[in-house]
């Protein structure tokens, strides 16, 4: 990288990271925050099944399932297509052993509609209920369709392969139990799910290996102290979420209603309470780029880069940040003068995060505001190669071009 951009970036992330300047809250007050919040979006929205459905996942999050429970009934009975309650309603019917309940819940969030992976989710914890209730063939039915809609899901396919042994189709219980280990599946489990299809298949070796793992991973020694503080971090960091989730409620339902500084207040509150909460992070992202405050969009949008396992959404939408930083300025001449270096940074970024045609455009005019011709005209090239349709900048190369020859 350049040494303009070393210095863009830490620009970028020191903009970030001030916001965490001052400590963050006690992790144990996340409760009290949380009710907070509910308080004030009931004083403001009153008789909202969003609001309630937000009401209900606080104290689902505190572990008062009962009255989470009568929160999420009263928003179905405002909106009986809210998914969001629908999904969370059968959790807590799961939790408290109704699991035929639950299951038509998670039936019901199905027929309500949804993208492919909400409901791969949907018919894969309905499966899931159904199998230890002991609905063996209607468990089947539900997890193969969550297997078609999320065909990598190594859960689903673990609880497949158990309905299909309860079922007594050992061998293709086998193939599911390759596919989830394929997938990622780690819990032990999955190796005395194996050892069963061996001895069903008469395999007693093959079943006596696997029972060896099932013990070897079970028996493994723990150290009690490494424990205890990795309990104790784990329980930390999901009230710190806790609290964060509550303020994300609230920052889609005031940005919902149009009130974006509300939105944006619960957000930067969000990440106050959770620096890693990435979700919170895109979204005041676009927050801060609909409110016309690219710098801390971009900013934002650099740290999600930073953290992100596969971050190529999220570098084309930065890119397009600073593409539209840097056409912004350079349409103002007086406040384009004396940053000239700045937005020639700005190009430079947007090309390294997404080569495409229009990135190669604003470097280019932004070379030529730099004085640099060569460097426009190979932008320039790079667009046209890029996007041959695109006559104006066809036109405009052509033009530098001529200029050039004739100088």
């Amino acid at each position: 990288m350049m040494p303009g951009m070393l210095s863009l970036m830490a620009a970028l992330l020191i903009t970030v990271l001030s916001d965490g300047d001052e400590p963050p809250p006690s992790a144990g007050d996340w409760l009290d925050e949380a009710r907070g919040v509910a308080a004030e979006l009931s004083a403001r929205f009153p008789r909202s099944a969003e609001v309630l459905v937000a009401i209900a996942g606080v104290e689902q999050r505190s572990g008062s399932l009962l009255a989470a429970l009568d929160r999420f009934q009263e928003a179905l009975r405002l909106d009986p297509k809210l998914t969001e309650a629908r999904e969370s309603l059968g959790d807590i019917l799961s939790a408290l052993g109704k699991l035929s309940e639950a299951a038509e819940e998670y039936r019901a969030a199905l027929l309500a509609g949804g993208d492919r992976l909400d409901r791969a989710r949907w018919a894969r914890k309905r499966g899931h209920a159904l199998l230890v209730s002991g609905r063996l063939a209607e468990a089947e039915a539900a997890l193969r369709e969550a297997a078609a809609a999320d065909p990598q899901d190594a859960a689903t396919r673990s609880d497949l392969a158990r309905a299909l042994i309860a079922l007594g189709r050992p061998r293709e219980a086998l193939g599911a139990l390759d596919e989830a280990q394929r997938f990622g599946e780690r819990d032990p489990s999955i190796e005395y799910s194996r050892a069963q299809v061996h001895f069903s298949l008469g395999d007693a070796a093959a079943g006596q290996e696997a029972l060896a793992r099932y013990r070897a991973a079970r028996e493994r020694p723990i150290d009690g102290k490494e424990f205890r503080a990795r309990r104790d971090r784990d329980r930390e960091g999901l009230d710190r979420r806790s609290a964060a989730l509550a303020h994300l409620d609230a920052a889609r339902i005031y940005r919902r209603s149009g009130s974006r500084d509300d939105a944006r207040r619960h957000l930067e509150a969000a990440l106050r309470w959770d620096r890693g909460f990435s979700t919170a992070r895109y979204l005041l992202a676009q927050l801060a780029a609909e409110m016309g405050d690219l710098d801390r969009a971009t900013a934002e949008y650099e740290t999600l880069i930073t953290a992100a396992a596969d971050p190529g959404a999220l570098k084309k939408a930065a890119a397009a940040l600073y593409e539209r930083r840097v056409r912004a300025l350079l349409g103002e001449p007086a406040a384009a003068r004396g940053r000239v270096p700045e937005i020639l940074g700005w190009a430079r970024r947007a090309v390294e995060l997404d080569p495409s045609g229009s990135a190669h455009e604003a470097a280019a005019w932004a070379s030529l505001a730099a004085g640099d011709r060569s460097s426009a005209l190979t932008h320039l090239r790079e667009a046209v190669r890029l996007d041959p349709s695109n006559v104006e900048t066809l036109r405009r190369l052509r033009t530098i071009e001529k200029a050039r020859e004739e100088r």
